[in-house]
């Protein structure tokens, strides 16, 4: 009898990478859909990589409390009658973190990220790795013409990506040029105010 309450309460390992990457146990998910098994090496891996997270966070831990102290401690010593007699502790260094397991489709690169990691979402299904899912559920693989209509998809909708960028920088100078002026108008105003005195 205890045997079947240990097995039916078994421990589960879950981290989320990058990109929709999840680990589970030992299965692997993309974007919520379940891509396969991982293998024993990438379970190493996945093990390593579970250690440096936790060293990482411990070290990330230990340096915010330590620059919490100083902080606390300048703060103590200020004195608001001298002000410039207050040292502000230096922000800490970032700490790297580990780098994150190479099963996961984010650290392949574009091009396999496009056909291994990117989820199109549409109504009513999803297309990942070629597939067609419905309710998270493999229904079929896509056709070659499909397959081709999610490249020109893809390309569209980066030129679109482009597009916005150049707007939305064409937009930042125009303001920036907006305030330059404003600026130059206001000191103008305020030489002719002074002069006028």
């Amino acid at each position: 009898m205890a045997l079947a309450i240990v097995s039916a309460n078994p421990v589960k390992r879950q981290i989320m990478f990058g990109g929709g990457c999840v680990v589970t146990g030992i299965k692997l998910y993309q974007n919520g859909i379940y891509v396969r098994d991982l293998t024993t090496a990438e379970q190493a891996e996945y093990d390593t990589y579970k250690q440096g997270m936790a060293d990482w966070s411990q070290k990330f831990s230990d340096q915010m409390a330590q620059w919490s102290q100083q902080f606390s401690n300048s703060m103590n010593n200020f004195n608001p009658f001298a002000p410039s007699n207050m040292t502000m502790p230096q922000a800490p260094a970032p700490i790297a973190t580990p780098q994150q397991p190479s099963f996961c489709p984010a650290n392949r690169g574009a091009n396999s990220m496009q056909q291994q990691g990117k989820t199109y979402m549409f109504n009513g299904c999803s297309v990942n790795n070629d597939r067609v899912y419905i309710n998270g559920q493999y229904a079929r693989d896509l056709t070659e013409q499909e397959k081709t209509a999610i490249k020109t998809y893809e390309q569209q909708m980066q030129q679109w990506q482009r597009n916005q960028q150049q707007s939305m920088q064409q937009y930042q100078q125009q303001v920036q040029q907006s305030r330059q002026q404003m600026q130059q108008q206001m000191q103008q105003q305020m030489q002719q105010s002074m002069s006028g005195s």
